[in-house]
């Protein structure tokens, strides 16, 4: 997966090095990253005024200042240029994702099995914000993962995104000193995994929740259920 490049507080991927690009060709010199970059900028901002179905290869190539063979020289339709703004969000998340697994998870995957149920809803807490705020940070982002999520196409994309979140949430969950069975741990962690993903979807769509509210919450029953697996004996797991 492509590593994001952070600038400041910005982010930037690199385009046509995923599996899942359908890029034409990869931007080798500068002027032709220079374009790729103009018809992304301008197919999500046109995202934001025009919607999905209002979009069209004419207006990102006026938009952008290009001719249409600029752009179909890298992209043969408009569906290719979402797909990879999509590939750019989903790396984004991951690795800020990835981020906060290595550093410890705040506090959360930190051994010893010491751990108090407000140390952990921070940590779970940090983690939903993180993602959210920098998805929310370009607005196309909010139709990017629309699309995400409702088109087959960008299935594929999806499963596999999670997957690699839960690969790495994985290998850190079986070092810790759980008194619950692996099957246990390794069903509530990815549960949790897809509770997150799915809360901060639902905080990027519904304008009318407080997200501060909504992840605290959720954040909340993650740590409870962590909690119970890391303390309670096998026995009572299951009861």
């Amino acid at each position: 997966m492509s590593t994001v490049k952070r600038t400041g507080n910005k982010y930037a991927l690199p385009t046509g090095d995923n599996k899942h690009s359908e890029m034409k060709i990869a931007p080798r010199q500068r002027r032709a990253r220079v374009t790729i970059e103009a018809i992304l900028d301008a197919t999500s901002n046109l995202l934001v005024e025009q919607g999905v179905e209002n979009l069209s290869t004419n207006m990102i190539c006026e938009r952008a200042g290009l001719t249409p063979p600029a752009l179909y020289r890298y992209f043969p339709n408009k569906y290719a240029v979402l797909k990879e703004l999509a590939v750019r969000l989903k790396n984004l998340q991951f690795e800020i994702f990835s981020d906060w697994v290595e550093r410890g998870g705040a506090a959360l995957l930190q051994s010893g099995g010491n751990l108090d149920h407000k140390m952990i809803v921070g940590a779970i807490f940090e983690i939903q914000m993180a993602i959210y705020t920098a998805t929310k940070d370009n607005p196309a982002n909010l139709w990017i993962g629309r699309i995400i999520r409702t088109q087959p196409a960008m299935a594929e994309l999806r499963t596999e995104s999670r997957a690699h979140s839960w690969a790495l949430l994985k290998q850190h969950l079986g070092a810790q000193p759980f008194h619950a069975s692996y099957d246990d741990v390794l069903v509530a962690g990815r549960v949790a995994l897809d509770l997150i993903h799915s809360t901060i979807d639902l905080a990027m769509d519904d304008d009318s929740l407080d997200p501060q509210i909504v992840f605290n919450s959720v954040a909340n029953m993650i740590a409870s259920e962590y909690v119970r697996l890391l303390d309670m004996g096998p026995d009572a797991v299951k009861g």
